[in-house]
């Protein structure tokens, strides 16, 4: 028997399991470590959250603020994440002692808690009450990620979906429209986002993301 054989074959045989052994664990890890993800309830009843959420949404249209959004009795600055936290309240659901817990403006400090809580989505067809996050509305070009927000009311088969915001450039809270699937289309396909001439952009084409904020 060739002992010097034998004793490399060994060593070869060990290297080889200690490898298939290192790819193993470092799989696992990788897999342990991936960011659960809940998905968008597709094709199901809306709950009674979300139907209030909408009502709300639907109901602070074209309502003449000045200062200071009111919902159920409590007072909300009147930008567009003030709304977010009046219709939520109005819903039952306070979003306020959860968005302390972050660091930001009001939008980024939505975002991060929807992002903690793995309800952020970007999916084409959102769920009607979902928060809907955009980037660039306004300021540099380039410099103003998750700049404003608004609140899904419905959405269409054709991918039209129909959101409620406080659109600061006409002073408003408008019901509005968009659609993924044809981001770069204008009215009626797509309500514009951002109105100055040198980055006049539709709602779709500055969309980020989507929030799952009525599962919290």
């Amino acid at each position: 028997m060739n002992t010097k054989r034998y004793t490399k074959n060994k060593l070869l045989l060990i290297i080889i399991v200690v490898v298939l052994l290192s790819s193993c664990t470092t799989t696992t890890n990788i897999q342990n470590s991936k960011k659960s993800f809940v998905l968008p309830a597709k094709n199901q009843p809306l709950t009674k959250k979300q139907q209030v959420i909408i009502t709300s949404a639907l109901n602070a249209c074209n309502k003449n603020y000045t200062k200071y959004l009111s919902f159920n009795n409590r007072s909300f600055n009147n930008d567009c994440s003030g709304l977010i936290y009046g219709i939520f309240w109005e819903s039952g659901l306070n979003l306020l002692p959860e968005v302390a817990k972050e660091t930001g403006g009001g939008v980024l400090r939505l975002h991060k808690v929807l992002d903690r809580h793995n309800l952020i989505h970007t999916n084409k067809l959102p769920n009607p009450g979902d928060l809907i996050f955009w980037d660039n509305t306004y300021g540099k070009w380039g410099q103003k990620p998750l700049s404003h927000i608004g609140v899904v009311v419905s959405v269409k088969s054709d991918g039209t979906i129909e959101y409620v915001h406080n659109n600061t450039y006409l002073g408003a809270i408008r019901k509005e429209r968009m659609n993924l699937y044809k981001p770069h289309e204008n009215r009626p396909t797509n309500n514009y986002m951002r109105y100055d001439s040198k980055y006049k952009k539709t709602a779709a084409e500055l969309f980020n993301s989507f929030g799952m904020a009525w599962q919290l």
